[in-house]
């Protein structure tokens, strides 16, 4: 993936791709998640209570009753009316994850800066997502009219809305991190998931285990919910990103893995006694 110029030479040979593995990238999101837990814990209640109230005004206007056949139109809607109540608080996190300075007008920021990119991306997506959802559907309920044209058609539809997803999950983050057109941001989002399968198909799936665990213990999307989910979105990009030498606000290489190294070297005794490093 072609790389955006940045003064990025550094003094001493270092192996940059040490810090994509998983194990850094928990290690760094885990960290950064400690130090702003409590910040954190609040920006999702109000996030959380927002898009609640946006659901409950759709659902008061008839949005939720999906007897009618208008129901796909409807649920892309609510999609929809939940991601432009997303965007600031979106970069919120992504600011505090970045940078670790934010304040809560940012919120305000995010919205007047990348609303319409933001929103188009969302489009985009739940596009995909609706139209592959509606064509698994049709192979399944017409399997035996076709026979094994139809389970090939229903894996190619299914393998789609994996993938898609997958890239999906880099987007939002590629348009904070670098306010590019969105042909950009949708071609670097497939790049990436194509050069990192492992990786996007293993973070779907650990947030698929995190969804039901939060479906079962529901008070936990109050706690934890959508800045748990965007914060690591962020994280992994910054950690896909670094193997390209993109480096968020133009940051010299020594400087930025400099920092990683401070995450690396906490241990657990910071974490049980974070007052000693004060």
């Amino acid at each position: 993936m072609p790389s955006d110029q940045f003064p990025t030479q550094s003094q001493t040979p270092v192996n940059i791709s040490v810090y994509s593995s998983w194990p850094e990238i928990f290690r760094s999101w885990g960290w950064r998640y400690y130090d702003f837990f409590f910040r954190l814990v609040l920006y999702n209640f109000l996030w959380i209570v927002s898009c609640l109230a946006i659901e409950q005004m759709a659902a008061r206007i008839g949005f939720f009753d999906f007897s009618k056949p208008a129901n796909y139109f409807s649920s892309y809607l609510i999609y929809l009316l939940i991601c432009a109540m997303s965007v600031g608080w979106a970069y919120l996190v992504f600011k505090t994850f970045m940078v670790g300075q934010c304040k809560i007008s940012d919120v305000w920021l995010g919205l007047k800066k990348y609303f319409i990119k933001f929103m188009a991306l969302s489009m985009i997506t739940g596009f995909v997502i609706e139209w592959t959802v509606f064509n698994a559907r049709y192979y399944i309920y017409f399997n035996n009219s076709h026979g094994i044209l139809n389970y090939l058609l229903l894996g190619f539809t299914l393998w789609i809305l994996l993938f898609w997803v997958s890239a999906a999950l880099y987007q939002w983050p590629i348009l904070f991190f670098r306010d590019q057109s969105l042909i950009k941001i949708v071609y670097k989002s497939i790049i990436l998931v194509m050069g990192n399968g492992f990786l996007s198909f293993g973070t779907l799936l650990f947030f698929t285990v995190i969804v039901g665990l939060f479906s079962l213990l529901w008070p936990l999307w109050f706690f934890f919910g959508f800045v748990f989910f965007f914060s690591f979105q962020c994280v992994m990009l910054e950690k896909q990103f670094l193997r390209y030498k993109i480096i968020y606000e133009d940051k010299p290489l020594d400087e930025y893995l400099e920092g990683l190294e401070r995450e690396r070297s906490r241990g657990w005794r910071e974490f049980w006694k974070p007052w000693e490093n004060r």
